[in-house]
């Protein structure tokens, strides 16, 4: 399955090794910038906590390794 993040989810970003939300997708014809991005799309993200945006190409965008929840510990002398 070759699923791609959508806005509003989590991506992974191969080309930065970070992991953004992904705030918008655009095809390149459609910008005025110098998006520097290989791809004919282009995706805006954003850091989880909020933060600098930057682009990537949306081609090459994906979902985010799984981390399970840490898990609880239970406090000395209660488990």
């Amino acid at each position: 399955m070759n699923a791609r993040p959508r806005p509003g989810e989590a991506a992974y970003d191969p080309a930065s090794g970070r992991t953004g939300m992904v705030q918008a997708i655009h095809y390149a014809d459609e910008l005025l910038f110098d998006h520097q991005v290989a791809g004919h799309r282009v995706a805006f993200l954003r850091p989880p906590a909020g933060g600098v945006e930057w682009t990537a190409d949306a081609e090459t965008l994906r979902l985010p390794p799984y981390e399970p929840p840490p898990t609880a510990v239970a406090a000395p002398g209660t488990g």
